[in-house]
């Protein structure tokens, strides 16, 4: 029922891409907005885990489809026999 995911901090995040401009060719381009400055310490950690219950939230409310309805009627069905 749950896939196995990871969790990446904006700070640790970080992309970049080639664009091509007809004027000047390809040049490198970074779209990843600069991240806030994060304390270290207790601070960190407190982000981490409000990190981890957002995750948690999106998976078990916001994703919370017909799909999963179903499945949760056919486990409960099956448990109550």
């Amino acid at each position: 029922m749950w896939a196995a995911t990871s969790s990446c901090a904006p700070a640790d995040a970080h992309s970049w891409v080639e664009v091509f401009f007809p004027t000047y060719g390809w040049l490198t381009f970074d779209p990843t907005p600069a991240a806030e400055e994060v304390a270290p310490g207790s601070f960190r950690a407190i982000r981490a885990l409000l990190g981890l219950v957002s995750t948690a939230v999106e998976r078990v409310i916001i994703n919370y489809d017909f799909t999963h309805q179903i499945t949760l009627a056919q486990n409960l069905q099956r448990v109550s026999r």
